[in-house]
């Protein structure tokens, strides 16, 4: 790991911070200053995950540290801020979108988390995708995809057969949103 940061805080064990890095894109903000609903569903997932897998620990008294910009102070350098918590961190989780896929920040997480997880002589075992909406699996980044050029199977959050058309069950109807992340 090129991070100093061999802290014992994290489950994963010592030199991690972090056990889960979280890449997401924000998606396009609505008008009037709100977050978007793509934002606002990642923010909950997150919350969840991090409550759901403390209740399956063996070790309940440590746990898990998950990191995503929501615990970004506004007054820092986002660049290096990012690429060492990146490196700092056990786990990449990434909320696959089509704005994700567009997106250089959430580019440039994946890359410093690759070359992180070859520097620790390890593979995708340590990414976990969240199919969050439709995409185009051919603009999947190779990293992303098995030696006969497929995508990793990830946790489907949306109709895939419906298509890049299709509403993510997230944002369908019925409140599905507040079903999947218990919200109310």
């Amino acid at each position: 790991m090129t991070s100093n940061a061999a802290t014992e805080n994290s489950y994963a064990g010592a030199g991690f911070e972090y056990d889960i890095f979280v890449s997401y894109s924000h998606g396009i903000p609505p008008p009037g200053g709100r977050d978007s609903d793509l934002k606002i569903w990642t923010h909950e997932l997150v919350k969840k995950l991090g409550e759901h897998i403390g209740y399956s620990l063996e070790d309940q008294r440590q746990s898990i540290r998950v990191w995503y910009d929501a615990e970004l102070p506004g007054n820092v350098e986002l660049t290096d801020t990012l690429k060492q918590r990146v490196e700092q961190s056990a786990t990449l989780l990434i909320i696959m979108t089509r704005p994700y896929l567009s997106s250089d920040w959430c580019e440039k997480e994946r890359e410093w988390f690759e070359k992180e997880i070859k520097q620790r002589g390890r593979g995708i075992e340590n990414v976990f995708v969240v199919r969050a909406m439709a995409t185009d699996n051919e603009k999947w980044p190779d990293f992303l995809k098995d030696r006969f050029g497929e995508t990793v199977l990830g946790y489907p959050f949306c109709n895939e057969a419906e298509g890049q058309g299709g509403t993510p069950l997230w944002l369908g109807p019925a409140n599905r949103f507040q079903h999947l992340c218990g919200v109310y």
